[in-house]
């Protein structure tokens, strides 16, 4: 069995990978609108005035 301190290191492991990846795919999603053309609008998080093409996300 694991010990407690084994479980809360991957515990934290665990929400830092989810903190993390969530961070990149939205830094990810604001490259590819500003690659775009577009601009993004941070208080609705989304992109206005890109043209379409392909995300890839």
């Amino acid at each position: 069995m694991m010990s407690k301190r084994t479980v809360l290191i991957l515990l934290a492991a665990l929400l830092l990978f989810i903190v993390i990846g969530s961070w990149l795919r939205q830094q990810l999603r604001i490259d590819a609108c500003l690659d775009r053309g577009g601009h993004w609008n941070v208080e609705l998080s989304t992109c206005n005035g890109a043209t379409v093409g392909m995300l890839g996300l």
